[in-house]
């Protein structure tokens, strides 16, 4: 698959994403500043500061990481701590998605020492900087990067052409990369993803994955086939594109292509036929009704 990104291009995403991580990992060591956004949900001065890092780029240990400014000018960022820009970026062009804190409520819990979710499901080391790209409504491009997921953070990311993803854990001399050569290469199957769904809801015979894993979990288990159906319970303050494109992406290099249902904003039964939902785009031709409602995001 082409793309407006070149090798060395997604190669320095990648590395620009760790370096923020190891930013991260240090100021988890520092007093954190919470604020309250207008919806309702929590961003703290680590979200700010990685996010201007990713975008402009920072000095560390003797290195200067460029910012996706200067990897790729020209391209719009679509970030969610940059609310100014939410209406500006046009579709039709390509454009990166950001979200420079991916699940701050775990980053908190972690700096306070809870690194487990009450109920005991969710490992609060599951907060990452994620970087996607969106060329003719569909992802190219995908970059995950969990900074407190072992000793030296670990990466998820596909190459330029977003036909393989890779797992990178580590860093230096010590680092170590893979492909997940278990996803399968056989032509290209459908996975749904659906929104808002009340947990006792069945699918049929179609194999589903839900809470409590991670939405990496999720993704991950879709694109190795162990599951055909996923769901999240979003309510009170559903996702964005910045949310969904990057794993949209490792979906994508797996062969698989993501669908959702156009415009249910809650989804209260199990659809007659889950394949027959549209291909999930970011062109305002099929966007999954249960991301977060806005001009920039919606019909």
């Amino acid at each position: 698959m082409s793309s407006v990104l070149n090798k060395d291009q997604a190669d320095a995403i990648v590395a620009l994403t760790k370096a923020v991580g190891e930013q991260v990992r240090r100021l988890l060591k520092e007093p954190l500043v919470i604020y309250e956004k207008k919806d309702g949900s929590s961003v703290t001065s680590i979200d700010l500061l990685a996010h201007r890092m990713v975008c402009e780029g920072f000095d560390y240990e003797g290195v200067h990481y460029k910012g996706l400014n200067a990897i790729a000018p020209g391209i719009h960022i679509l970030s969610e701590e940059d609310e100014t820009n939410h209406l500006s970026f046009k579709r039709d062009e390509p454009f990166f998605t950001l979200d420079p804190i991916d699940g701050t409520s775990k980053l908190i819990r972690y700096v306070k020492g809870n690194e487990k979710h009450p109920d005991g499901d969710k490992s609060a080391t599951g907060f990452s900087i994620m970087v996607g790209l969106v060329e003719n409504g569909t992802p190219t491009f995908g970059a995950v990067h969990y900074p407190a997921m072992g000793e030296h953070g670990t990466s998820y990311f596909t190459n330029a052409r977003c036909n393989q993803l890779f797992e990178q854990v580590g860093e230096g001399e010590n680092v170590q990369q893979s492909a997940t050569r278990s996803l399968p290469k056989a032509g290209t199957r459908k996975a749904i993803i659906l929104g808002n769904a009340p947990k006792d809801m069945m699918l049929g015979h179609h194999t589903f994955v839900a809470q409590p894993y991670s939405e990496l979990d999720r993704v991950l288990r879709l694109a190795k086939g162990e599951a055909h159906v996923a769901y999240n319970n979003y309510t009170d303050h559903p996702p964005g594109y910045w949310d969904i494109v990057p794993f949209h992406a490792f979906a994508k290099a797996a062969s698989i292509e993501l669908a959702a249902f156009d415009n249910d904003q809650r989804i209260t039964q199990a659809p007659n036929n889950v394949w027959d939902a549209k291909p999930m785009r970011y062109d305002d031709s099929c966007d999954a009704g249960y991301i977060k409602p806005g001009p920039y995001l919606c019909k």
